[in-house]
């Protein structure tokens, strides 16, 4: 049975070009994915905004999604698998152009990131409704073990530091599409 997350990956590749090497390329990655996003209609949808603010954690929970080469783990319902994998966790924003003709999170379906409780709304992040645009938000996650130069270059930090991964990293990211913002403004 094929790996359909390892599909996922493939086709972020192909699309993005290159695997992220950091969170910030990781961020325009996801927003390269997001902007290839089909709803029923078969129109792409666009962004004119992006932000997270995320940090580090060595057990990202893993109930709906994990890793993939991990498994799921809902409610501790497997004894013996993971709880968790290391990973990041936060809250993401979107302003997208008009909303998808989907649900707003559908979006990340190709992305191997995870938005969780959330939806419509500005939820104290950095994009304002009367700026324009649909805005949503959501909890978010994504594992380490999928992005894993991204994970080489914190583990080198390390290294550098001597700090052996004990230090709490939380990463903020913000993105607009001045473009975009012009001609829908």
């Amino acid at each position: 049975m094929p790996n359909y997350k390892q599909a996922t990956k493939d086709k972020i590749l192909k699309i993005y070009g290159h695997e992220p090497t950091s969170l910030d390329d990781l961020a325009h990655c996801v927003i390269a994915m997001v902007n290839t996003f089909k709803g029923r209609s078969e129109k792409s949808t666009k962004i004119t905004g992006f932000s997270w603010q995320i940090s580090y954690d060595q057990k990202v929970r893993n109930t709906h999604n994990c890793p993939i080469n991990g498994e799921t783990n809902w409610g501790n319902e497997k004894p013996n698998a993971p709880k968790g994998y290391p990973g990041w966790s936060g809250r993401v924003w979107i302003r997208y152009v008009k909303y998808p003709d989907s649900f707003g999170s559908d979006t990340f379906e190709s992305s191997l990131t995870y938005p969780g409780t959330g939806g419509g709304g500005e939820y104290d992040g950095p994009f304002k409704r009367k700026d324009g645009g649909y805005i949503c938000s959501w909890d978010y996650h994504f594992f380490s073990d999928d992005w894993p130069l991204i994970n080489d270059g914190l583990m080198m930090l390390d290294i550098l530091e001597n700090n052996k991964l004990t230090r709490t990293y939380k990463h903020n990211f913000l993105w607009e599409d001045a473009k975009l913002l012009k001609t829908k403004g």
